[in-house]
């Protein structure tokens, strides 16, 4: 994940099969724009008769400059999220983030479920 200002780039590369790999490159301003993910991992577990997926949240570093990490538990499984955070939920949206991508990776839900909501897909 880089950062510009409050600007983030994040990519996302999924294997189709042995010759196509799509990526997403997502743009977010700020922590507002991906709310989604969370959504879409509880949307999962309601449509799949699963518990409610359930977050841990680990608050790492000095007081005046915290970081944040998160894990979800889905079906028993857990699911971390990317390290560095600067706020809890943009931890806990990076963690369902993984659990979507790594669920659809499986078969366990269907693709367009774990995309992005803005994205650019390019086949190599």
């Amino acid at each position: 994940m880089e950062t510009n200002g409050r600007l983030v780039r994040k990519m996302i590369c999924l294997v189709r099969d042995r010759q196509t790999l799509i990526c997403f490159v997502i743009y977010l301003s700020g922590v507002s724009n991906c709310y989604v993910f969370k959504s879409r991992l509880q949307e999962y577990a309601q449509k799949a008769g699963l518990p409610t997926p359930v977050y841990e949240t680990i608050k790492e570093g000095p007081s005046h400059e915290p970081s944040f990490r998160s894990t979800v538990t889905v079906k028993d499984v857990r699911y971390d999220s990317l390290p560095g955070f600067f706020n809890r939920k943009a931890a806990e949206q990076s963690a369902a983030e993984v659990a979507l991508v790594e669920l659809a990776k499986a078969g366990e839900i269907n693709e367009s479920t774990s995309q992005p909501v803005v994205s650019l897909a390019s086949t190599i």
